[in-house]
């Protein structure tokens, strides 16, 4: 029962033991930068970021001489759409960005980095979408019976994504890891 009591009074929980041992990243501490006309803007005020996924595209292939047996053979990747949620804020280059597209019917492709943050606000994970573009923005919509801040949640699609490991790096680093990314990219 004094375990219990001295873990409880120093605020620390079992989870958080097993987040540190384990180095388990935090989901509730992150940012987001668009590169928008070479420019890094940090748009903030991200409630959610989702859509962080792969799934491999398979290719059945006839196995044997009898073509009873399929082997599934890797085509390729599939991503799902990037979502982005967050309060509506007043002056947005991201929403500006997003209405030119529909306004000049011209697709204006930029990176999109999500960065997840330690305690001293230095990354520790960055994900790179390259060639990002929105496919849809909607809002909350209003309600008179409700106390709520309107949110708006904005759908992007993009070519691929690249998971790097930033620990021990600063956020200007962040920069020079996209300029890599987007080089290998520009050559496929």
């Amino acid at each position: 029962m004094a375990k219990k009591k001295a873990v409880a009074s120093s605020g620390r929980d079992a989870s958080s033991d097993v987040a540190n041992r384990y180095k388990l990243l935090p989901g509730y501490h992150f940012r987001v930068d668009f590169c928008i006309n070479n420019k890094y803007i940090k748009d903030v005020a991200f409630k959610s970021v989702g859509g962080l996924k792969i799934g491999l595209t398979l290719t059945p292939k006839d196995v044997g001489a009898e073509s009873v047996d399929q082997e599934l053979l890797i085509k390729g990747g599939e991503y799902s759409d990037l979502v982005l949620e967050r309060g509506v804020t007043v002056d947005s280059n991201l929403y500006y960005w997003l209405t030119t597209q529909i306004e000049t019917k011209k697709k204006t492709k930029i990176p999109v980095v999500v960065t997840v943050l330690d305690f001293n606000h230095d990354p520790i994970f960055c994900w790179f979408f390259i060639n990002a573009y929105p496919v849809s923005w909607e809002t909350s919509g209003f309600d008179a019976m409700e106390n709520k801040i309107l949110m708006e949640k904005i759908t992007l699609k993009f070519d691929f994504f690249k998971r790097v490991q930033m620990t021990g790096k600063k956020l200007v680093d962040m920069k020079q890891k996209l300029d890599n990314i987007l080089s290998v990219a520009a050559n496929r």
